[in-house]
């Protein structure tokens, strides 16, 4: 999945996408809307942080810059979940583990994710060594 297959889901969903200069975080979503850091547009940061607002908006998991840490870290797993299955699909992540790509690198690089994203799906996945 791309920037674009992304954008058009939330789009059907009808949440807008914004580009803008953000100053104290890379992105940020609100009940219906998105918002990118145009820091990150045309990179491969820019596709998780779509992923990982969109999940915010799909289960409906949102909190404010003061919330206690435990609601936070709830909201934020959430939306890593979320982002982690539509990025790295567990199906297709074993397919490709059983194909032969073991590194984290090769993984990284098959689903155009960084590394510290393909380990959280492996965590998620239970798949971790």
């Amino acid at each position: 999945m791309n920037v674009v297959d992304l954008i058009e889901k939330a789009l059907a969903l009808d949440i807008s996408v914004n580009y803008m200069p953000l100053r104290r975080v890379a992105s940020i979503s609100y009940p219906g809307d998105i918002f990118i850091d145009t820091r990150y547009i045309d990179t491969q940061k820019e596709k998780e942080l779509m992923a990982h607002e969109l999940g915010h908006c799909v289960t409906g998991c949102f909190h404010y810059f003061d919330v206690d840490e435990i609601t936070w870290a709830k909201c934020e797993y959430k939306a890593d979940c979320h982002a982690i299955r539509l990025l790295v699909p567990e199906v297709t992540l074993k397919k490709v583990l059983s194909g032969g790509y073991v590194e984290i690198w090769e993984l990284a690089e098959y689903f155009g994710v960084d590394e510290e994203f393909i380990s959280k799906a492996l965590k998620l996945y239970r798949m971790a060594q």
